[in-house]
């Protein structure tokens, strides 16, 4: 007999679904208890590390951070998981390893990294598909680049090579520049046409061990300069050398060290990549001249308008208080280019560590008679240039200047901000710091009070004043107002200097007429109103008075872009200061020494007009000319001895227009330091030509355009020692125009977007055509004769040609990479003729060259070699 166990009775369906609800809330709620003080508190604590870093400097900042880390960390995790950075993968031997943990062991001890040639060890980097032989070292001078594993390197890529179109890069963690913000720096920097380094964010690998997300920096070369669209020049600083080894021994932030190796006024001037500027007698003249400029201006020898390039240097300067990037200006930060078209230097934005809350401007409270030598200090004390700083900070602390710039980088800023996700998702990104430091500017551009007057003394028609400015920047006096009469103006502003902290107030005692016909009244002085504005500023402001009392910087030797106008002192030329134009009178005239024309004016000649320059003289030219001349009656520059150092129009922004004229046997100017190419130069000014000629002409370029735009119809170019016509970092048409007998290129343009038409090249050294550094060059009716090369174009340059003829030259087209930070290059071709060319095309692997939509063969690699 089978006895049955009694069964347990199943629950039913209801039950089973509430128990499973009931299980899965509990688990959730178990959860959230977890994460919820999880969170909080590595909010607090990233909040914490924020502050202590001086990332967030106000508690608004530190609870900002905290809260908002809070709710963004899931989103954040999210948008890093789908951010693909390039990766950097980094092979170091073992023992040259061991070198590079040693170097940091010493830093970590003595609380400085200190550098030196040997610290280099040999490496690989593969980046993609590719491996690159690198030079490497630890980077950065506080040990912050070292801290954990993630340490800052310095690479140089070997063999001429270049990474990312770079030679020579630092890798850092982004929490040592502040993340995003450094990015967002260079982005403001690169908007205001301010040279700055490429600033990217990777993904670093070291012998296998994943490091995470770097940021990727340039270093400073040629490249960095020309990324920037200006010719190579050599890039200065204030050397380092003494300072760091100082601090070693005496401690950070010890300023007043017993030895005093820590001071800027003793740094000497330095130049990046000496060797290389020591083997160019060019760059080793213009680092002369560069060091004359930035030594001088130290010493007060020269103004801040004679060194530099005042406007992007204020603007610098006014974007580091905006962008709280303050870190930039500190002397040891401060890099300069040499520009070596205008001869002045400009900055190069650099180490910002930007996003920090602005405490006060870099411009505050400098005094224009101080007496110091420090770089800002002696910056300030020049009043023009304070002027136009403030008038930058205007610009820039407008809330419509910040939208702009972040809507130009939306998309940029969200790519990079996925890649830090990927390592940093907890790190918060706020636009409020910015928005704060203009809100701060604003106050300070617009204060409550700025000047003290306390009348002094009167006349029957005078009255005299005591003023004094007591906030931080520059005022400038206009007139003085009462209730009676009308206000009487000074006939030049008077300008007030900063107000020094710590001290009293410096007067100056300025007498004023007395408004209206009355003349003094008993008790007037209750009622007298000082005018001024802020240095620099637009608006007019007025304040009450109080009713009781209370050297000329040498310009340097020989160089003809700083000397003072002199067209004045010209017999044949004519001044009008009120039509604003300087008219060159019909006749032959000597021009023996240099003429120097002032901005603001309009240059005129007509028919039968000549200019013979000899003894070496220049003809320098801050407006545009309008030259007018008839085929008959032609206007002519040329040097009877062969001594011309060239004709320059140089920012003059409007438009030149030049018709019928001749540039016959002019050279390019050869002062020390002072790099212009072409016989004729225009840089930065636009320009028109109808019918011109420039011939038998020695130097590098027969005419020479740069940065602008143009347009150049009927023009014939002969007998050039070297390039006819060059364009650099141009736009424009060449129409209807000949080239006879060039020495070496006929048509060369880079960095250009050019349209040529109806063209003839008879006759080059080299190439009949050429576009390199990513040009875009469209041509029409082209014919090419007796050339080495009849088209050129390389370094990522697309040509597009249609009717083009090419005779009895060596190589009809090729497509070739020159340069290693550029791309291949492509040209396009129809309605190709080719008669008694020895070689139709010479086709580098990787660029292409198409003629009638068939692609021709590739040649093989490295065409440089065999084309130079």
């Amino acid at each position: 007999m089978i006895v049955k166990s009694a069964s347990r009775k199943r629950p039913s369906r209801l039950a089973e679904l509430l128990h499973g609800k009931v299980r899965r809330a509990l688990l959730v709620s178990g959860l959230i208890v977890v994460a919820l003080p999880a969170i909080t508190l590595g909010s607090i604590y990233y909040g914490m590390l924020l502050h202590e870093q001086k990332v967030a400097d106000s508690f608004a900042t530190f609870f900002e951070n905290a809260v908002q880390t809070k709710l963004e960390l899931g989103p954040n995790f999210v948008r890093g998981q789908l951010a693909n950075p390039e990766r950097l993968t980094i092979d170091v031997k073992h023992e040259d390893f061991q070198k590079l943990a040693y170097k940091r062991d010493v830093a970590i001890e003595t609380g400085v990294l200190l550098t030196s040639p040997d610290d280099y060890v040999p490496a690989k980097i593969r980046h993609r598909d590719k491996t690159y032989k690198i030079h490497l070292r630890l980077k950065g001078d506080w040990i912050d680049h070292l801290e954990g594993d993630k340490w800052s390197f310095r690479v140089k890529v070997r063999d001429n090579e270049t990474l990312f179109g770079m030679n020579k890069l630092s890798l850092h963690h982004p929490r040592t520049r502040n993340f995003i913000h450094e990015w967002i720096f260079h982005e403001a920097l690169q908007r205001e046409g301010i040279v700055a380094p490429r600033y990217y964010f990777v993904d670093v690998v070291l012998n296998g061990k994943p490091l995470g997300i770097y940021a990727l920096e340039e270093h400073f070369d040629k490249r960095l300069v020309e990324n920037n669209r200006h010719r190579e020049g050599p890039i200065l600083k204030l050397s380092e050398d003494a300072l760091w080894p100082d601090l070693a021994l005496f401690g950070k932030g010890s300023a007043e060290s017993p030895t005093g190796l820590q001071a800027e006024e003793i740094a000497p001037v330095e130049a990046f990549r000496l060797s290389k500027i020591k083997r160019d007698p060019m760059l080793t003249a213009e680092f002369r001249k560069a060091i004359a400029l930035l030594d001088g201006f130290r010493s007060g020898a020269v103004s801040v308008r004679q060194a530099f390039d005042d406007d992007k240097l204020a603007a610098y300067l006014a974007l580091c208080d905006v962008m709280g990037a303050k870190h930039a200006a500190i002397w040891f930060n401060l890099r300069f280019f040499y520009n070596p078209v205008t001869s002045r230097l400009e900055p190069v934005g650099f180490d910002g560590n930007a996003g920090g809350e602005l405490e006060q401007l870099i411009g505050s409270n400098r005094s224009q008679a101080n007496e110091s030598v420090k770089f800002k200090d002696r910056c300030f004390s020049d009043p023009e240039f304070f002027g136009r700083y403030v008038a930058a900070l205007e610009r820039l602390s407008d809330e419509r200047w910040l939208d702009s710039l972040l809507d130009e980088i939306d998309a940029g800023l969200t790519r990079n901000l996925g890649i830090l996700y990927r390592e940093f998702p907890y790190y918060h990104f706020s636009t409020r710091v910015y928005r704060d430091n203009q809100a701060k500017i604003r106050a300070v551009i617009d204060p409550t009070r700025a000047v003290h007057a306390y009348y002094t003394k009167h006349t029957v028609d005078s009255v005299t004043l005591e003023l004094g400015n007591v906030q931080p920047l520059p005022v400038e006096i206009l007139g003085l107002e009462t209730v009676v009469g009308v206000p009487e103006w000074l006939p030049e502003p008077l300008v007030l200097a900063s107000y020094v902290p710590s001290k009293l107030p410096s007067y100056e005692h300025v007498e004023f007429g007395i408004p209206g016909e009355a003349g003094w009244q008993a008790g007037l002085e209750d009622s007298l109103k000082v005018r001024y504005r802020i240095l620099g500023t637009e608006a007019s402001r007025s304040e009450e008075v109080f009713s009781w009392s209370r050297p000329d910087p040498a310009i340097l030797e020989g160089d003809v872009t700083r000397r003072e106008p002199n067209a004045d002192t010209f017999p044949f030329l004519l001044v009008d200061d009120l039509a604003a134009t300087i008219l060159v009178k019909p006749g032959s005239w000597t021009v023996g020494r240099d003429l120097v024309i002032p901005g603001g004016y309009t240059v005129l000649a007509g028919p039968a007009t000549e200019l013979d320059i000899v003894n070496g003289a220049t003809i320098l030219s801050r407006s545009p000319l309008n030259l007018r001349g008839t085929k008959e009656a032609p206007i002519v520059f040329r040097s009877s001895d062969s001594t011309a150092q060239g004709v320059v129009v140089l920012e003059a922004e409007r438009m030149s227009v030049l018709t019928h004229v001749r540039f016959l046997n002019l050279g390019s100017p050869e002062v020390d330091g002072w790099n212009v190419t072409g016989a004729v130069t225009f840089y930065e000014s636009p320009l028109e030509s109808v019918d011109c000629e420039f011939g038998m002409n020695r130097c590098e370029d027969a005419l020479n355009v740069i940065r602008t735009s143009f347009d150049i119809d009927g023009a014939i170019f002969r007998d050039t020692h070297s390039d006819a016509f060059d364009s650099d970092f141009c736009s424009g048409t060449i129409r209807r125009s000949s080239f006879v007998r060039c020495g070496n290129d006929g048509i060369d343009i880079s960095g250009s977007t050019v349209t040529v038409e109806n063209v003839s090249v008879d006759g080059a050294g080299d190439k009949a055509v050429s576009a390199g550094e990513s040009s875009r060059m469209t041509m029409s009716e082209i014919r090419i004769s007796k050339a080495n090369i009849g088209v050129a174009s390389k370094d990522q340059c697309e040509v597009d040609g249609t009717d083009v003829v090419i005779r009895d030259t060596k190589i009809g087209l090729t497509a070739f990479r020159k340069k290693s930070e550029f791309g291949p290059a492509s040209m396009k071709v129809r309605q190709l003729a080719l008669h008694g060319v020895e070689t139709p095309s010479l086709v580098e692997t990787g660029s292409s060259v198409e003629v009638d939509g068939k692609a021709l063969t590739e040649n093989g690699a490295d065409l440089k070699g065999l084309l130079y």
